[in-house]
C-alpha cells in the first residue's frame, strides 16, 4: 500500500515535469516561427534550454525511483525512452536554433544597413587620405549625396579647392558646426 502511494506521489512529480518540457516545445515552436529573434529572446532561450537541463537531474532521479518501484519495469523504460527522445530532440532543437541565430547576429554586416543622416548637402567635411598626414587633408563642401540601390547614402559629391570629388563616407569626416 505505501508503494502504491509513494508511485502515484511519484508519477504526479514525473507529469509535472512532463508538462514543464510541454511548455518548453510550445516555447520552442513559437520561437521558431519568428523570421529574425531579438537579443532578448535569445537570452530567454538561453535561460529555459539551462532549465530544462537542470529539470532533467530531477526527471532521472524520479524515473529511477519509479523503475525501482514498479511492478512492471518494462513500461517504465518504455515510458523513460520516449521522454528523453522528445527532451534531447527538443533541446538540440534549441541549441542548434540558438546557434544559428548567434551567428546570424555575428556575422550581420552593420556598415551599411541604414544611414544615420549625419552628412547632409552643404555639410564642411575634411576628407581623409591616405598618403597625406591629418593636418594636410582637404576641406571641403558637400554638393550632393549619392544613394545605392537600396536608398542608402555611401557616397558624397564633395566641392574642394581642387573641384568637386566624390568619396565614400568612411573617408568624409563632418566637422562640426
Amino acid at each position: 500500500m505505501a508503494e502504491e502511494i509513494k508511485m502515484k506521489e511519484l508519477t504526479k512529480k514525473r507529469a509535472s515535469i512532463k508538462s514543464q518540457l510541454t511548455q518548453f516545445t510550445t516555447f520552442l515552436n513559437i520561437i521558431k516561427s519568428c523570421d529574425q529573434l531579438s537579443e532578448e529572446q535569445l537570452v530567454e532561450l538561453e535561460i529555459r534550454i539551462d532549465k530544462m537541463v537542470t529539470i532533467y537531474a530531477t526527471y532521472d532521479h524520479l524515473q529511477g525511483q519509479l523503475e525501482y518501484l514498479s511492478a512492471k519495469p518494462d513500461e517504465q523504460f518504455t515510458e523513460r525512452e520516449l521522454f528523453e527522445a522528445n527532451y534531447y530532440k527538443q533541446l538540440a532543437s534549441a541549441r542548434a536554433l540558438l546557434t544559428q541565430h548567434r551567428t546570424q547576429l555575428a556575422n550581420k554586416r552593420t556598415k551599411w544597413t541604414d544611414s544615420d543622416g549625419v552628412l547632409e548637402e552643404g555639410a564642411m567635411v575634411v576628407l581623409k587620405e591616405q598618403q597625406t598626414p591629418p593636418l594636410m587633408w582637404p576641406l571641403g563642401r558637400i554638393v550632393r549625396l549619392i544613394p545605392g540601390r537600396d536608398g542608402i547614402s555611401r557616397v558624397a559629391d564633395v566641392k574642394t579647392k581642387r573641384g568637386i570629388v566624390r568619396r565614400a563616407y568612411n573617408t568624409i569626416c563632418p566637422l562640426p558646426v
